[in-house]
């Protein structure tokens, strides 16, 4: 088998991980590169499971489909942090949170009001799909490693899903237009905050 790690005879259909990212450490444009592509990474392939439901490939295709949006969601989330912590002048910058969108995006709002944007309600209903998602899925759980794994990291314990006794459906239509929607604002907001707080790792693209 040939390796993956070199290019294909035809430049078209070569991926180049470092094209589009910056090597200076810690840019938040990296974090926003790579969130982009997990929104798209999930919006093809729940796409391609509805062009032939005959075998319902969806009811397995749609876990790596929530773990991209989720993270991806992350991946966002500390792209923002990190350009308003830094012109908040915050020793480290490196975003906080681990895992958790939830902080994170409390995170986030909190930083938004100490920049103080204004006006700052507009800033944060910009945001009012990425709640509703963030909402809906720790209506659920609060632990993001739901579909990434069929039992708990630390416990080992069956996720929700699993407990169920009952169909647990998700809507992979509402699911498409969640992550085109989520995608075009974290996109638009990701480099208004760039732009307008200065981020500094943007004068080296």
């Amino acid at each position: 088998m040939e390796s993956i790690f070199e290019t294909n005879c035809d430049i078209e259909s070569s991926a180049i991980l470092n094209w589009r990212l910056s090597r200076f450490n810690n840019s938040s444009l990296n974090f926003a590169q790579m969130g982009e592509g997990f929104f798209l990474a999930a919006k093809y392939a729940a796409e391609e499971t509805l062009k032939d439901t005959y075998n319902k490939d969806y009811d397995i295709v749609v876990f790596p489909c929530l773990f991209c949006t989720i993270h991806a969601c992350e991946l966002y989330l500390k792209a923002i942090n990190m350009i308003l912590e830094s012109y908040l002048k915050k020793e480290k910058c490196n975003p906080q949170g681990k895992h958790d969108i939830k902080q994170l995006y409390d995170t986030m709002v909190a930083n938004i009001k100490k920049v103080g944007e204004e006006p700052l309600g507009e800033a944060i209903k910009e945001f009012k799909a990425v709640k509703q998602f963030i909402d809906e899925v720790y209506s659920k759980t609060s632990l993001m490693d739901f579909p990434r794994y069929p039992t708990t990291d630390k416990t080992k314990d069956q996720h929700f899903y699993i407990k169920e006794k009952n169909n647990v459906y998700v809507n992979m239509n509402s699911l498409i237009s969640l992550i085109d929607e989520c995608g075009d604002i974290f996109n638009r907001m990701y480099w208004y905050f760039a732009d307008k707080y200065n981020d500094e790792n943007l004068d080296h693209i």
